[in-house]
């Protein structure tokens, strides 16, 4: 019962973010801009989202399988776009990573804390790729033009996430 609750507040809040933030915006300027898009700009966008996407289901499957664990790549892509889909409409992004983990521990057996813990790591590893990116962008020196203090916080949060 307090679990259908809590999931009805999450709905309830998160439509009222959602109307609250469209009543806000700029519609027409919105649509205008989406109107003036190159198709072709947002094709690429998508696959490259797309197969962002489908790398991460693909690390997922490989931790789940360095657990015993074997679920199929395209279930789990599936499970992956169920979860950044709750991640994205919820108000907090751990409602997707449930999700993820409950789907592996039923597709792959284990228990929930196995699956919680491999869904876990993968947000790391992606943590951890990411800060990569943002170091190596911060030594060309270009991050620097935006803000000095960028380059200083990307090469802290990479030292810091490497245990240094």
């Amino acid at each position: 019962m307090k679990q259908h609750v809590t999931r009805a507040l999450r709905i309830i809040v998160s439509v009222g973010l959602l109307v609250w933030v469209l009543n806000r915006a700029d519609l027409a300027s919105l649509m205008e801009r989406i109107s003036s898009a190159k198709l072709e700009w947002l094709l690429a966008a998508f696959l490259v989202n797309s197969l962002g996407n489908l790398f991460g289901a693909f690390r997922w499957h490989l931790l789940l399988r360095s657990q015993k664990r074997i679920v199929g790549v395209f279930y789990l892509f599936g499970s992956y776009l169920v979860g950044l889909f709750f991640n994205n409409f919820l108000p907090s992004t751990i409602g997707g990573d449930v999700i993820r983990a409950m789907s592996a521990k039923k597709k792959g057996g284990g228990t929930m804390t196995e699956g919680l813990t491999v869904v876990l790591v993968e947000r790391m590893i992606g943590l951890f790729a990411t800060l990569t990116l943002g170091g190596l962008a911060a030594l060309t020196g270009r991050a620097g033009e935006l803000d000095p203090r960028i380059p200083w916080v990307l090469g802290s949060a990479l030292i810091a996430s490497m245990g240094g």
